[in-house]
């Protein structure tokens, strides 16, 4: 397996809806360049194209293998940000301020496929970062019913 970090920032010469684009082009280029013929994972796709077509990363760290004789590029795992062993309750704390730091209607739909959530937190982290009135009556709503 071989590590490479590279630098895409070129893809913000294209119009602001073709940069992720560009982004791709520039990046199957290097590693054409530095290991010939190499696929691109779905994984390494969406890490390029997660904030959608006019915002990909400027750098990219990507992990050359070989599986089933052909090689294939996929984002490389973050060195020293191994998980912590953390509590329980401060780790749903994060991700309930996760939950409600988008739209109230994001928030809302997340809310719901959740199983068993807790609404006390839910309130909490929404008091603590947006604190949105519609956001913060339903989530009262669904702890009373």
């Amino acid at each position: 397996m071989t590590r490479y970090k590279f630098n895409i920032s070129k893809a913000r010469v294209v119009g602001p809806n073709k940069r992720s684009k560009k982004a791709m082009s520039i990046l199957r280029e290097k590693l054409q360049d530095a290991e010939g013929e190499v696929s691109i994972s779905p994984e390494l796709n969406q890490a390029i194209w997660q904030k959608g077509g006019g915002n990909p990363p400027s750098k990219i760290a990507v992990e050359v293998e070989e599986v089933a004789g052909r090689k294939v590029a996929r984002p490389a795992e973050e060195k020293g940000r191994e998980e912590t062993t953390s509590t329980t309750e401060e780790t749903a704390s994060e991700n309930y301020s996760d939950v409600v730091g988008g739209t109230v209607g994001d928030a809302k739909d997340a809310i719901s496929e959740m199983e068993n959530p807790d609404y006390e937190a839910l309130l909490e982290a929404e008091k603590e970062g947006k604190d949105r009135k519609t956001l913060k009556e339903f989530i009262e709503g669904k702890m009373e019913g």
